[in-house]
């Protein structure tokens, strides 16, 4: 998930997700974005910490649930932001990164 843009309609687990993600954001090896479907203080306070402790930012930016689904497992996006001023997120020339499932399917390929 490091450097990839994580989407989902709202966050999971409990009140450590915070300091879970500010350490991810810490060593570099968080999302390069958050969007959710639905507003979670916690990932915003994990996004909030690192910024403050460790001057670590990542954007976190909400879409209806609707536009999450719409969204292609693997699409390449560009999210840009500025802090009071909003957010976008843009498909990148409708390319496609590749999913999870099929960079296990070419590692498999390549150790054979």
């Amino acid at each position: 998930m490091a450097g990839r843009v994580l989407a989902m309609h709202s966050g999971r687990g409990s009140s450590s997700s915070s300091s879970v993600l500010a350490e991810q954001i810490r060593l570099g090896v968080s999302p390069a974005a958050i969007v959710l479907g639905e507003a979670d203080p916690i990932i915003v306070l994990g996004a909030i910490v690192a910024a403050e402790l460790y001057g670590k930012q990542i954007p976190i930016v909400m879409l209806t649930i609707p536009e999450i689904d719409s969204l292609a497992d693997g699409l390449a996006v560009e999210v840009a932001s500025t802090v009071g001023k909003g957010a976008t997120i843009q498909a990148l020339k409708a390319s496609r990164l590749a999913s999870a499932a099929e960079m296990a399917h070419t590692r498999e390929d390549t150790m054979r």
